[in-house]
């Protein structure tokens, strides 16, 4: 009977002696403490700092780390660069922001009134076509800056641009045909740049009244009644430009100073001191291609 108590005991001591060593040899878990820097806190049962959330007009989620929005599909974050809206027009009307034309237009009156500053209106060489009403104008532009027209093509206004008391305007691309009173015209307005911009047969191809640092690049007139008309203008800048086959006078200047000309063709001239010009032996060809019936020029 001993020996069986004396054998219990001996297993208890030696059960107890196991624990104790196998137990004496873990590692203590350590005690993880987050980081003070940790505005969010730390990640469950680490020290690692939780990201920032994520604004939720960040459609895309934000890149990681941050809370900057991924690109795409961005609303009202700063520091993010968002791809200028590109407007669709279809009718005439105002044009408040960046836009295409996505068809040729007709009105009676005043087609397309700019009406915000620093957009681009891209015809994509539609067709802008009047019918010829007293003071009517396919684009109208007062009051404005940093505007750029291109590849448009406009027929049977009054006048076919007008600007007026704007700056930092750019021009490219246009024709502007048929039109009763001028087919581009300038008033009060100072820094406008002309390029590859075409006046055709209209009453006065370009007019340019009480302006400043007007530019012509590469933009002729012919077959107008009067090519090129510049009143109380100055700084004026002509370069392989000019007039051609006017009716009356190529280029009539009063009270206006041309600082710089080189490459023109022009032949009757009034008034225009610092013009240079060779004779007009290479015309400008009529757009055939124009098809009022619709669909673009080709």
């Amino acid at each position: 009977m001993r020996r069986e108590i004396l054998l219990v005991l001996i297993i208890i001591v030696a059960t107890g002696a196991a624990w104790w060593w196998m137990n004496s040899n873990q590692p203590e878990n350590p005690v993880l403490k987050c980081p003070r820097e940790c505005t969010y806190g730390c990640i469950t049962q680490t020290s690692t700092c939780r990201a920032p959330p994520c604004p939720s007009n960040c459609n895309l989620g934000c890149i990681n780390g941050t809370t900057q929005c991924k690109p795409s599909n961005v609303s009202n974050v700063s520091n993010v660069s968002v791809a200028p809206k590109v407007g669709r027009i279809t009718t005439c009307g105002m044009v408040n922001e960046t836009s295409e034309l996505d068809s040729n237009l007709y009105s009676d009156e005043t087609c397309l009134t700019i009406n915000n500053d620093s957009i681009t209106l891209d015809c994509s060489n539609n067709l802008i076509i009047g019918s010829t009403q007293p003071g009517s104008y396919g684009i109208y532009i007062k009051g404005r800056k940093n505007i750029t027209l291109m590849n448009c093509i406009i027929m049977s206004y009054s006048s076919g641009i007008v600007v007026d008391s704007s700056s930092g305007i750019y021009i490219s691309g246009i024709d502007s045909k048929g039109n009763n009173n001028s087919g581009i015209i300038v008033n009060s307005s100072r820094d406008i740049a002309l390029d590859y911009t075409y006046a055709l047969e209209n009453q006065v191809g370009f007019w340019l009244v009480s302006s400043s640092n007007i530019t012509f690049s590469n933009s002729p007139a012919e077959s107008n009644t009067v090519g090129m008309r510049m009143e109380s203008s100055q700084d004026i800048k002509l370069f392989n430009s000019g007039s051609c086959d006017s009716s009356l006078d190529d280029m009539i200047c009063e009270s206006t100073i041309i600082s710089a000309s080189t490459g023109n063709n022009c032949e009757v001239v009034s008034g225009c001191g610092g013009v240079v010009c060779s004779q007009c032996h290479t015309h400008i060809q009529p757009d055939d291609t124009i098809n009022p019936s619709g669909g673009n020029a080709e």
